[in-house]
């Protein structure tokens, strides 16, 4: 290799389908480096494409402001030698994430879970946002120094928002094997090819770019699709997968078929929820460690910060990295009842196959999202119901900031902590108790529901909706997301018309022939949204909750709707006055209320049977068209 001849070849550290990485050290000024050639031969020199998209990587690297973040790998000038593309990089002593993690039986310390965090999560920090500081020299338009420090530049909050978009970079490649581990620990983010600086949101010639497991679902749509949203999504799965010991959604190995695999896998990164961190962790630990029991060892924090990152739409997970970072920071040194009590009281044993008590943590403003309330928009919080922790476990954290606590003054104002914290735990249970009464409410996939004695249990909340009296959002049947117009015209199986039906049709005079009976789950409202088992009643299930209830018009919180008893067992649930969605105009809200049901009508083709209500009436005998905009309520068995 007579591109290397300046070098000594120590070994070779790795080698994909673009580049080759070496150990080298160099022949005359002895230091030791790694290597970066491209595996294409450079034909054409300095105009070849591919030593073109070589710079662009390097000279992002370059922009990075090499040395201005220990976490992102420092280079050196790169060069064209002997038709090869040639670059220097520092060389870290150590194995990449996914080899560590296999050294490590799928079972991962706490502690380097965190200290991942903090450095990759500091390493996007300053891609997606910090950065901007670095690069406000190239622009001179912005710049207004302080009259009192001329060594100081003013910046307004519109201007530095213009920057950080102008010079932020999305790494668009987060996966274990772009991550090292150093063998004295800390953790280093590599490989910026499919990196963008800039907002940019499409980039056709970046195509066919990830792995699999690591995608984001917007990603799996259109796989040119490029944002910082993108990169948490895919942090997201490495830290969920460094606890759970194993990605949250996975390419069944036993599948004979790889298209019917991926497929899955798509799927499954787009509709479904992440399964439960905890129940992963635990089968991890006592794989490595026999005989022994596990005890839930990650704070409630991380794992709310995890599932926001997981969120399916772009908009409810962290903006950027440094809005993540500091959701870590403040939830690091945010004291917990929990901690509290666990410094004055003595540590009691922890049931975990016990449904824990209704709790709900909900993520700071970030995470807000529009949703319907009385006829109007308002805004919700993304709630999440985190595994208990015990009290006996003390988490080692590294620092994320400045701040610091010492334990000296946690202790001096550990009373005043927990007469506090046990003021507002006793008025958050007394609160909870009062609302749910005797009804022994528990979850399915971290969304709610009451046993009502029925054949199937009624969530408590419509999908889209924070609490039980909140409207939710509007779907036509068959559909998955809301609309802002409900008709023909916008509705999905169809091309404009009840006469030219593409799904969900009997009758050739109404269009496309499929003689489908029964909403597939892959359409279903209440699975797409929610996962788990949950999904949308059939028309028997609201006929028996019509007749097998007593219903009670009342006013809940403000707003109008049917408190919906058992004869059963006395529990109950809310059905808000939610109105219907018709164009775009959501009339006559909080007098009367549409709920669909999973049932096809099959002597009215284009039409679906639903439950209606006013305030002298409740009725599931009515069908409406395909295309209507209303509520969902889901069930589960």
């Amino acid at each position: 290799m007579a591109f290397l001849e300046d070098y000594t070849l120590l070994e070779e550290l790795g080698q994909g389908a673009f580049a080759t990485v070496y150990k080298v050290r160099h022949n005359k000024l002895g230091y030791i480096r790694a290597v970066r050639v491209l595996n294409k031969v450079i034909s054409q020199g300095e105009s070849d494409p591919s030593y073109q998209k070589f710079l662009e990587e390097c000279i992002l690297l370059l922009r990075l402001g090499n040395g201005n973040h220990p976490n992102i790998v420092h280079i050196y000038q790169p060069l064209l030698k002997d038709q090869h593309a040639v670059v220097e990089m520092d060389y870290v002593d150590g194995q990449n994430l996914y080899s560590y993690m296999d050294s490590h039986g799928s079972f991962v310390e706490i502690d380097e879970v965190m200290h991942l965090l903090k450095d990759i999560g500091g390493a996007l920090a300053y891609c997606h946002e910090d950065i901007y500081e670095y690069c406000m020299d190239r622009d001179v338009d912005h710049l207004q120094t302080d009259p009192n420090d001329g060594s100081k530049v003013l910046i307004d909050e519109a201007t530095k928002h213009r920057l950080i978009q102008k010079y932020q970079v999305v790494h668009n490649d987060l996966h274990p094997g772009n991550i090292m581990r150093k063998r004295n620990g800390g953790y280093i983010l590599l490989d910026f090819g499919l990196a963008i600086e800039g907002n940019t949101v499409v980039r056709s010639s970046r195509k066919k770019n990830g792995v699999p497991e690591y995608k984001s679902p917007e990603k799996w749509r259109n796989e040119s699709h490029i944002s910082t949203q993108s990169d948490l999504y895919s942090f997201g799965v490495i830290l969920y997968t460094m606890l759970a010991g194993r990605p949250p959604f996975m390419i069944d190995s036993q599948s004979q078929n790889s298209f019917e695999a991926e497929h899955q896998l798509y799927n499954a990164h787009i509709n479904e929820r992440p399964p439960a961190i905890y129940t992963y962790r635990k089968e991890a630990f006592e794989k490595a460690h026999p005989g022994q029991t596990y005890e839930k060892d990650y704070p409630d924090w991380l794992e709310a910060l995890i599932l926001k990152c997981l969120e399916k739409k772009e908009e409810d997970r962290f903006q950027s990295g440094k809005a993540l970072m500091t959701f870590a920071q403040e939830s690091e040194h945010q004291p917990t009842p929990e901690t509290i009590m666990a410094e004055v009281v003595a540590p009691q044993p922890e049931d975990y196959n016990a449904s824990p008590l209704p709790s709900t943590q909900v993520l700071p403003d970030e995470t807000l999202v529009v949703g319907r309330k009385h006829g109007r928009n308002v805004k919700k919080g993304n709630s999440v119901s985190p595994t208990p922790k015990p009290a006996s476990v003390k988490t080692k954290r590294p620092n994320f900031g400045n701040k610091t606590i010492s334990s000296q003054e946690r202790k001096r104002s550990s009373f005043n902590k927990w007469f506090f914290s046990t003021c507002i735990v006793a008025l958050i249970l007394g609160l909870v108790i009062a609302s749910i009464g005797s009804q022994d409410e528990t979850s399915e996939n971290r969304y709610e529901y009451v046993d009502l004695g029925l054949s199937v249990k009624w969530a408590t909340c419509n999908v889209g909706a924070a609490s039980p009296e909140d409207y939710g959002d509007y779907f036509a049947w068959g559909e998955t997301q809301p609309k802002s117009t409900y008709n023909w015209s916008t509705y999905k199986w169809c091309q404009g018309s009840e006469t030219t039906l593409t799904k969900y049709c009997t009758k050739s005079y109404c269009g496309t022939v499929d003689n489908k009976t029964q909403l597939d789950l892959s359409d279903d409202a209440a699975r797409v949204n929610w996962g788990g088992s949950w999904r949308m009643p059939t028309h028997e299930e609201l006929t028996e909750l019509r007749e097998k209830c007593n219903w009670t018009w009342t006013t809940h919180n403000g707003v109008n709707g049917y408190k919906v008893t058992s004869k059963t067992n006395g529990r109950s649930i809310f059905l808000p006055a939610a109105s219907s969605g018709d164009e775009s105009s959501l009339d006559y809200a909080g007098t009367f209320g549409n709920y669909w049901s999973s049932s096809f009508n099959t002597d009215l083709p284009g039409f679906a049977n639903f439950l209606s209500f006013d305030s002298s009436s409740v009725d599931c005998k009515w069908c409406i068209g395909f295309c209507n905009g209303q509520s969902v309520r889901p069930v589960c068995p």
